[in-house]
């Protein structure tokens, strides 16, 4: 999918507007729910990743240990996030 081409190239713009794109024709595509969650990810925006990859865990196809792992490193860098955000 051509989202996850743009992402791997670090064109985060075209693969959020491809995520975009596709989820507006079929709002149950898992596989544009996590690109886009690395994508946000990828951009900064934990809050925005989070949610995306709980919407793709809910349409299955990742493993719950897999998906457990993923949420974690989306958590810890929303964490490190907040807490360098009060040291300034």
């Amino acid at each position: 999918h051509r989202a996850s081409v743009y992402s791997k190239l670090g064109d985060f713009t075209n693969a959020l507007a491809d995520d975009n794109k596709s989820l507006s024709l079929d709002s149950l595509q898992r596989d544009s729910y996590i690109n886009r969650s690395f994508v946000y990810f990828s951009l900064g925006n934990f809050s925005k990743a989070k949610i995306d990859l709980e919407r793709g865990q809910s349409l299955g196809g990742i493993a719950d240990d897999q998906f457990v792992k993923m949420l974690n490193g989306v958590m810890e860098t929303i964490q490190k996030d907040l807490f360098l955000e009060l040291l300034e």
